[in-house]
């Protein structure tokens, strides 16, 4: 692939990111089912198939448009999202939760006690990597926990964002069950 076309497909990818944003702010969930991912990407390169940190891009534009001005975000990949940590982190008004218990149970409940404690926020972005799936490469988590994660998503929206709520493709690689994970996870985040 040239330069200039891998500019044009990255650049689109972080237009969906902003159209699910937006389309989140305005009370309507959001799935943008975009590719490269961007959770790798800091603001200064790119790296891991990220070129542009979808989800910082998306966000800043809300907070330029000022419609928000914090977030949380859930960034579930298998990989961290250290992209996000680089571009967002330093900004009090932002929280970032990447979870990492080894434990399939532990690692529900990390979540799940992170969004109870967490404070009101605007929005809540989620960065929703499928690789940890039991059948790609994190091998830990089934079909119906991203359905899970997806409803936890959702009641932390509707408690504490306003309803608002997005989430961008970032990782999963097992073509095989990809659509499943995240036909899953959107059922649970809009239902």
């Amino acid at each position: 692939m040239k330069k200039n076309e891998l500019f044009e497909i990255a650049s689109l990818s972080a237009g969906g990111a902003i159209e699910a944003g937006k389309i989140a702010y305005d009370k309507e969930p959001s799935f943008g089912l975009i590719r490269p991912p961007g959770h790798h990407a800091p603001p200064n390169s790119s790296w891991g198939f990220c070129y542009f940190n979808n989800m910082a891009i998306a966000l800043e534009k809300l907070k330029e448009e000022g419609k928000i001005e914090g977030a949380y975000i859930l960034d579930f990949d298998l990989h961290t999202g250290d992209g996000n940590i680089n571009a967002l982190g330093g900004n009090q008004k932002m929280e970032i939760l990447n979870p990492r218990l080894e434990d399939r149970e532990a690692y529900l409940e990390e979540i799940s006690n992170n969004l109870e404690e967490a404070d009101q926020y605007d929005i809540i972005g989620v960065s929703a990597g499928f690789d940890e799936h039991v059948d790609d490469w994190g091998g830990k988590l089934t079909t119906s926990d991203y359905r899970e994660i997806g409803y936890m998503v959702k009641k932390f929206s509707e408690e504490k964002c306003k309803g608002r709520r997005f989430a961008i493709l970032e990782g999963g690689y097992n073509q095989d069950v990809l659509g499943m994970n995240a036909s899953s996870f959107v059922k649970g985040f809009i239902d």
